[in-house]
């Protein structure tokens, strides 16, 4: 249809037709597909319009496509279609939000060349760039200028900075640039709060997160998903696990619907809770309702059953993730060979590292570390020192859990000569021994020392 219309050098139609193929694009395979395209007709007569040239930037910039935008930026500079001040704006946040500050001043340059004013779209992302950067000093002397500019900050010009403070850890601050706000007469939005809310339970502030959340409402703003997912992380990390699994079931009577982040908080914390079959049941209203569960949630609940030594049931969960997914991953197989340690099934563990070995997926130092000690607890010190020698053989670095373990084993089977000898190697390779590295020394050469004088008083 494009195709014939520019045939027709029905241009006006025509350029319509493109602003909706532009805006229709899904992703950036198809914004380059479309892209591509578009050239072809542009080179056949279609040149671009303001507005198409403005819908471009925009769509581009929704899916971070920071060099097209700037190729498709160039081009209208150089097409004799005069900018708005959208343009700028557009590029300006597109460079922002990446971080890219110094060029974003550039395109700045050309809005007073145009003699043009920046407004608080312009100024709210230069803000933006700064925080991105951590540089939260220059986004307050861009706010500071912007104020003398006699340009009002509104809401996401605060929500920019208070964000960017609780970034930084200065959630006092950001709280006193919310209260400011609201002095200054401009409504605070749902995305305002989120991040102090977020902020307040990550610092164990968990009461002023939730005064925050009651004082929103007080002020007719609805908490979002993202607002009770920070507020359900922080009350279930402090030990409030109960209040947070209200506010879930305070999500689904409102209509909410919740995130996998948000679900797998929960069973998280349920499974360290050892509260498992609550933790199914949500991973049970997870499948039913169309959710696909993760590797995380998978992760959690595998963890949790071996916490309870259900070691079986987290088999049959590992069994389903090999079948339809999603694919384990090393922390998957880490939980479980663990588990079968603390059990004393060191023949389960060894074939679970094969199995996994076989599906792809590389054993890391945490698998060796838990191996080498559950053997050398058992008294299996040459599978242990064969286990240390094969992560050595893949590329793995020892790390201080790795040798300790091994030099624990050794000692406790009065092989001080090798664990001293082992000791000196983990110096060597510049792993520092710690304290429980030099007490299994200690314990060992005690030991060797009492059975020394045993011998001798017989």
């Amino acid at each position: 249809m494009l195709n014939r219309l520019v045939f027709d050098k029905k241009f006006a139609p025509a350029d319509h037709v493109r602003i909706l193929m532009i805006k229709g694009c899904r992703n950036q395979e198809e914004m380059k597909w479309v892209i591509e395209y578009l050239s072809e007709l542009s080179r056949k007569g279609l040149g671009y319009t303001l507005y198409s040239f403005n819908t471009l930037l925009i769509q581009l910039g929704k899916f971070e496509m920071v060099e097209a935008a700037k190729s498709a930026y160039q081009e209208i500079m150089s097409s004799g279609t005069v900018p708005s001040l959208l343009t700028f704006n557009t590029m300006i946040n597109i460079l922002c939000k990446k971080g890219r500050v110094e060029e974003a001043k550039m395109i700045m340059s050309h809005i007073y060349q145009r003699e043009l004013s920046p407004d608080v779209f312009t100024y709210t992302s230069l803000i933006l760039g700064h925080c991105r950067n951590r540089d939260l000093d220059a986004a307050f002397v861009v706010f500071d200028r912007m104020v003398q500019d006699g340009i009002d900050p509104n809401a996401a010009t605060y929500t920019t900075l208070i964000n960017g403070l609780c970034s930084e850890g200065r959630v006092d601050e950001a709280m006193d640039m919310l209260d400011e706000m609201i002095e200054k007469g401009i409504e605070p939005t749902v995305y305002t709060y989120t991040v102090p809310v977020s902020s307040l339970c990550a610092v164990g502030r968990e009461k002023e997160a939730v005064d925050l959340v009651v004082n929103m409402r007080k002020r007719g703003c609805e908490p979002n998903v993202q607002t009770y997912t920070a507020l359900i992380s922080g009350l279930s990390q402090s030990g409030l696990l109960e209040v947070a699994i209200g506010l879930y079931h305070d999500m689904l009577r409102k209509g909410l619907l919740p995130t996998m982040v948000t679900f797998n908080i929960l069973i998280t914390e349920l499974c360290r809770a050892k509260n498992i079959d609550r933790a199914f049941n949500i991973f049970r209203w997870i499948e039913a309702h169309g959710y696909k569960p993760n590797t995380i949630t998978c992760n959690a609940l595998i963890h949790g059953l071996c916490l309870v030594g259900n070691i079986e049931r987290a088999m049959v969960l590992l069994s389903e993730m090999l079948k339809v997914g999603p694919a384990p991953t090393v922390i998957t197989y880490n939980t479980l060979i663990n588990g079968y340690l603390k059990r004393g099934f060191l023949g389960n563990a060894m074939r679970l590292l094969d199995l996994m070995k076989n599906s792809g997926c590389k054993a890391d130092e945490w698998t060796y570390a838990e191996l080498i000690s559950g053997f050398c607890k058992r008294g299996k010190l040459d599978l242990a020192s064969a286990l240390f020698q094969e992560m050595i053989k893949n590329g793995l670095s020892p790390n201080k859990v790795n040798y300790t373990a091994l030099i624990d084993g050794l000692s406790k089977e009065e092989k001080i000569d090798d664990a001293l000898a082992l000791l000196k190697r983990m110096e060597e390779s510049g792993c520092s021994p710690g304290i429980e590295t030099y007490n299994a020394i200690i314990n060992g050469l005690s030991k060797k020392k009492q059975a020394f004088g045993s011998k001798k008083t017989v």
